[in-house]
């Protein structure tokens, strides 16, 4: 393999992160177990307070989120499958922007553009 064509290889693969797990970047993963710790550990405590065993609840947790991850890295490999780099993050700001929930500034209408003009200039009368 020429240097060439090394170098070209290394700068393709620098644009984007290195994937850590089952297809899921470094940021990727480390969004998923945040968000899976946020949502399985009060939850999880919460029912294991409510049946009495509190450490029962935070057992139970750690293999909740053991599975949201797997399930979320196999979720995310499924929609980054044959699409264009940061697709699904697009999607996302998209669907934001529809909801109103926040604007990118995004341009989301199609059908006819004009430039705005409804009237046509007037024309002098000629005299004779």
């Amino acid at each position: 393999m020429s240097i060439e064509t090394e170098e070209e290889i290394l700068a393709e693969r620098l644009n984007e992160g290195a994937l850590v797990f089952r297809g899921c970047t470094k940021s990727e993963f480390i969004l998923l177990i945040i968000f899976s710790l946020l949502f399985w550990l009060p939850t999880s405590v919460l029912i294991g307070l409510l049946i009495g065993k509190a450490s029962l609840g935070i057992g139970a947790s750690l293999l909740f989120i053991i599975g949201t991850v797997w399930a979320g890295t196999s979720f995310i490999s499924v929609i980054k499958r044959g699409r264009p780099h940061f697709y699904y993050q697009q999607r996302v700001f998209i669907f934001l922007q529809t909801v109103h929930f926040k604007d990118y500034g995004l341009i989301l209408r199609s059908g006819y553009w004009d430039i705005g003009r409804t009237k046509y200039p007037k024309t002098e009368k000629k005299l004779s």
